[in-house]
Order: structure tokens, then C-alpha cells, then sequence
């Protein structure tokens, strides 16, 4: 029969014992400094300065160090329990499990080992950047308005660019949102200003930039695309119908524009942009025109200043009647932004009048006799009658050098 295999013995991990062995001398050497701690006064200020003079003499005697950390437990006292809290982290890391059986010791007699806290560092907060919106505009053909804004994130997100333009007299509106950084709006900024030197955009508050988006979309926007409404969430908070336009915080009222009439040059005001979006259309202007024509071939024999007044007082009346409600409002909104620019631009006289005939259109005096209204009327005549005008090459007779002209059927034209 084979012998059954001996069943191996486990040996039991011994845990290394942390006692402390001494010489017969470091005991006494110990006794007599439990006998000196014995007669301190745990008040007085001779036990602080000894403590010290011992912490240093036992340094680099980490046994005897910890041998005397276990007897100062083993018989707690006030004088014992300075001298634990000041010597226990001397002790070598090998006696750590000896001085936490020491401090329990300690704590059974009330002598509770307070848990150090650690000295609290000052805290600075650096103040998250707060970057402030960014909006400019500027006035483009066909549509008055290009517009563009970057608006931070409230929660702290990726800012959003918005850029909305109008085309074909605001019958059709495009838009654009996108995430970018302020140094990228910054670059398209100054691309758009490279591009069209002559149309640099201007920044304007942002409240002012959302006020033209919804403006833009009020006027027609039966064309607008899919990302105008995005655009129009976005700058929904920032609007306020209420609010005056931006013009009136940079240019002063006027009292009585219609008195400062002489001071607006019509065809130095509308140089360089495009009216075209409010020309009256063919339909309107067929009344007037055939009073034109009429004028144009009298029965009688008219004198030059009778047919001259009578030009006048035809196109002044046209300019009354086409130049009237939400017409003349879309009028009045094109010279006020017509001035800002003009005031961001830094051409004052150019402002001015534009801004007189934008104050005249506020209120209640007659369209017609505004320096600009009839000249949109001439215009709008010329866009869908063009044979009605001389051409460029003609030398004016003597009576074009005043402030009427002549077409080459004779109709004296302001």
C-alpha cells in the first residue's frame, strides 16, 4: 500500500514584532528621563525647552526614541502627553503600529490625539475671461445691410458667428450661424473690409445689429432660408422693437428739418449706393408718367417756367401720394442708417443731411417737398422708361445749368 503524501504544514506569516528591545542600560536611561518628566510642570515653560533638548538627543536613537513613546502610554499624565504629541513623529516608520497603540492609550485616558489640519492655501479664483458680443454692419447694394455678430455662449460654450444679408430689395434674406472664435470673426471682419474697402463694416451694438435682422425679415423675407430662423433664436434675446435706433445716440436732434432743406445736396447723398430697392415700381409711378407725357406735349404753347413749376408741382405731388405709409417708414429707416454709417464713417456732412432728411420723413411734413423723394421718383421713371432721358453725351442747353433739366421730348425734370 502506497503511504498517503504528508499533508505540507502552512507556515503562518509571523507579522515582524514591533517591540522594542533595550539594553539594561537604556532602560535606566529611559527610567531616569521618565523621572525628570515626572517633576515637570506641564504649564511651565522649562518642559517646552527640555522636550525640544530631548527630541534633538534622541534623533538618531529611533528605538529608544519609541521605547520611551510606549512607557510615556503606558503610564499617561498631562507632562507625558506634551511630551508624546512633540516626540511621536520622530519615531521611525517601522514603529508607526507602537505609537498608534500609544496614542489609543492616550485617548482611553481623555488625552485625544487631534487629527492635524493641514494648513488651508490661499485660494486665488481667476475670474473666467467674459468675452462681451461683437456686431458690425455695412451697407452692401440691393439690400442697405450686411450684418454679422459673434455672441458668446451664456453656459460657456464655443461663440457663435451670425451673418445675415438681404438681396433683391429684402425679397430674399440669407444667413449663416457657425461656432468660431473671436480671432477668426476678427479675420472675416477684415476680409470683408479688404474686399470693399469703400463698404467697410463698422461695429454697432449688438441690440442694433438684431433690431436691422428683424427689420430685414419684416420688410419681406418671403424668400428667407433655412438658417434665418437659426439666426433669428440667436439674436431673438438680444431684441427690443422698443428701442431707438442706434443713430439717435450718436447724432442730435433736429427741430425743424424742413428749414434745413438747402443744406442737403440729393445727388451727393446717394453717390455710391444703391437705391434701386426703393425705386416706385412701373404700376405705381403709369399715373404720373402719363401726366408727364401730357405735360411733355401741351395743346398750348407753355412758357419754359410755367412748364417748370408745373413739372414741380407734378413730381411733388407724386411724392406725397407714393411716399406715404409703410413706404415713406422704409424711407425714413434707409437715410437713418444712411447717416450712422455715414457717422461711423466719419463724414459729418454727408451725415448731416441725410440725417435732416431722415427727421423730416419722421414727422408729418409732405413727402414731395423732400430733396430726395422726388429724385427717387426721377429715377424710378428712368429705371422703366429709359427713353425718356437724354443720353450721357448731350450738352445741356442754358436752362439745364439751373436746378431743372430738360428730357429730349422738353419735360423739365428737377
Amino acid at each position: 500500500m502506497k503511504k498517503k503524501p504528508e499533508a505540507k504544514k502552512t507556515k503562518k506569516t509571523e507579522k515582524k514584532s514591533e517591540a522594542v528591545v533595550l539594553t539594561p542600560d537604556e532602560k535606566n536611561e529611559l527610567q531616569m528621563i521618565m523621572d525628570r518628566l515626572s517633576v515637570q510642570d506641564p504649564e511651565g515653560g522649562s518642559l517646552e525647552n527640555y522636550l525640544k533638548s530631548l527630541r534633538q538627543a534622541l534623533a538618531e536613537r529611533s528605538h529608544l526614541m519609541a521605547g520611551l513613546l510606549e512607557l510615556l502610554s503606558r503610564s499617561p499624565s498631562k507632562v507625558g502627553f506634551r511630551a508624546f504629541q512633540l516626540l511621536r513623529d520622530t519615531a521611525d516608520r517601522e514603529y508607526s503600529r507602537l505609537v498608534k497603540q500609544a496614542a489609543y492609550r492616550f485617548a482611553q485616558r481623555g488625552h485625544a490625539i487631534e487629527t492635524p489640519t493641514p494648513a488651508q492655501e490661499k485660494v486665488v479664483l481667476i475670474q473666467r475671461e467674459v468675452r462681451e458680443p461683437v456686431a458690425h454692419a455695412s451697407r452692401m447694394d440691393s439690400s442697405v445691410w450686411l450684418l454679422s455678430a459673434i455672441i458668446p455662449d451664456s453656459e460657456g460654450f464655443t461663440p457663435r458667428m451670425v451673418v445675415a444679408i438681404a438681396e433683391n430689395g429684402f425679397k430674399a434674406i440669407h444667413a449663416a450661424v457657425n461656432e468660431t472664435s473671436y480671432k477668426n470673426y476678427r479675420e472675416y471682419v477684415t476680409g470683408v473690409a479688404g474686399h470693399m474697402p469703400e463698404r467697410r463694416p463698422y461695429e454697432i451694438p449688438l441690440w442694433h445689429m438684431a433690431r436691422l435682422f428683424f427689420e430685414m425679415l419684416g420688410y419681406h423675407g418671403e424668400n428667407a432660408h433655412p438658417a434665418v430662423q437659426e439666426a433669428a433664436k440667436i439674436l431673438k434675446p438680444h431684441y427690443d422693437p422698443k428701442r431707438r435706433h442706434y443713430a439717435f445716440d450718436l447724432l442730435p436732434e433736429i427741430e425743424n428739418p424742413e428749414s434745413r432743406f438747402d443744406e442737403v445736396d440729393p445727388d451727393a447723398l446717394v453717390a455710391g449706393v444703391d437705391v434701386s430697392w426703393l425705386f416706385f415700381s412701373k404700376n405705381r409711378l403709369a399715373p404720373y408718367k402719363q401726366k408727364l407725357d401730357e405735360l411733355d406735349s401741351p395743346v398750348l404753347v407753355i412758357p419754359p417756367e410755367v412748364q417748370k413749376e408745373r413739372s414741380y408741382e407734378l413730381l411733388r405731388r407724386a411724392g406725397n401720394e407714393l411716399c406715404a405709409g409703410e413706404t415713406r417708414r422704409r424711407f425714413r429707416r434707409f437715410f437713418e442708417e444712411q447717416a450712422l454709417w455715414l457717422k461711423l464713417d466719419g463724414n459729418e456732412t454727408a451725415a448731416t443731411m441725410a440725417w435732416i432728411v431722415a427727421r423730416h420723413l419722421a414727422g408729418e411734413g409732405e413727402a414731395g417737398v423732400n430733396p430726395v423723394v422726388p429724385k427717387v421718383v426721377i429715377s424710378s421713371i428712368g429705371l422703366h422708361h429709359p427713353e425718356q432721358f437724354e443720353s450721357p453725351g448731350e450738352e445741356p442747353e442754358q436752362e439745364e445749368q439751373e436746378s431743372f433739366r430738360r428730357t429730349d421730348s422738353g419735360l423739365f425734370i428737377p
